[in-house]
């Protein structure tokens, strides 16, 4: 009877300790922190300092939720929660869709760095900003 006991504790304990349910989170939810917005087209460039505004990507639910820390103007959104949509247009190409958020185009989603880290976001197409991002998990 002990030994079944100890067994059934063990499992137990080995099935509570798993840390995939994290890791695979963290995939799937990943945080962003804006590096840089700039209009080659305009020559404009601003560079923020990292976790200044943090975007987390929930890819599953096309969720996006935004914070501001500290006192940087808002790039496009407020600090909050949106929905997002990747839509068909003509700037789109390859994987690379147009993402609108809460409504607002901002530009292709660029993934092609993306297992490098890097996320952008540009309306480059139609002369509008590039947004940089680096990821934070």
């Amino acid at each position: 009877m002990k030994s079944i006991f100890l067994f059934c504790t063990l499992l137990l304990s080995l099935s509570t300790c798993n840390q995939d349910d994290k890791v695979t989170s963290q995939q799937n939810n990943p945080s962003f922190t804006l590096v840089s917005r700039s209009n080659p087209f305009g020559g404009s460039s601003t560079e923020y300092p990292s976790e200044a505004i943090v975007w987390t990507i929930d890819f599953s639910t096309q969720k996006i939720d935004v914070a501001i820390n500290g006192d940087p103007t808002p790039v496009y959104l407020e600090e909050g929660s949106y929905n997002y949509e990747l839509k068909e247009h003509p700037c789109s190409y390859d994987d690379n869709q147009f993402i609108s958020v809460g409504g607002n185009d901002l530009g292709v989603l660029i993934l092609d760095e993306f297992d490098e880290g890097t996320l952008i976001i540009t309306g480059e197409c139609y002369d509008g900003d590039r947004l940089t991002f680096r990821r934070l998990n």
